[in-house]
């Protein structure tokens, strides 16, 4: 038995749904702008194993009490690998962090797997070359 389904039946509640999602996914464009990452924009990247599984929450809360109030700390693999993502143009920054979250590691400390610095310069390139891209 076929079955029937009347597609152009629906089409102006699917092309009103489109229409809704354009106008919001334009009005959040406008509104927030882009979002580059840390390659786009320049910071340090820090990797840092933990002997045990890491708490985000908690290396968060270090990171604010240090006074690096715009990490941003994520899972990475398995649950003894954290990233910690920073904006900031100084190249030490990432061993600066790396060795305040030593310090405060008590029962579980943090080893420094790698510390990567991209610079604006970098960043600007690559976001002239990707737009040009397309």
């Amino acid at each position: 038995m076929l079955r029937t389904i009347n597609f152009m039946g629906v089409r102006n509640i699917a092309f009103g749904f489109t229409m809704l999602l354009t106008v919001l996914a334009l009005f959040s464009w406008f509104h927030k702008g882009l979002n580059y990452g840390l390659d786009f924009t320049g910071g340090t990247l820090i990797e840092l194993t933990y002997e045990k599984p890491a708490d985000v929450t908690l290396v968060r809360g270090e990171l604010v009490k240090a006074g690096y109030h715009e990490a941003v700390v994520q899972s990475f693999g398995a649950t003894t690998d954290l990233l910690v993502r920073m904006p900031g143009e100084d190249p030490q920054l990432g061993h600066q962090v790396a060795e305040a979250l030593q310090k405060v590691g008590g029962d579980n400390p943090a080893s420094v797997k790698r510390v990567e610095f991209v610079g604006p310069q970098v960043g600007e390139e690559l976001r002239d070359q990707g737009a040009s891209a397309c």
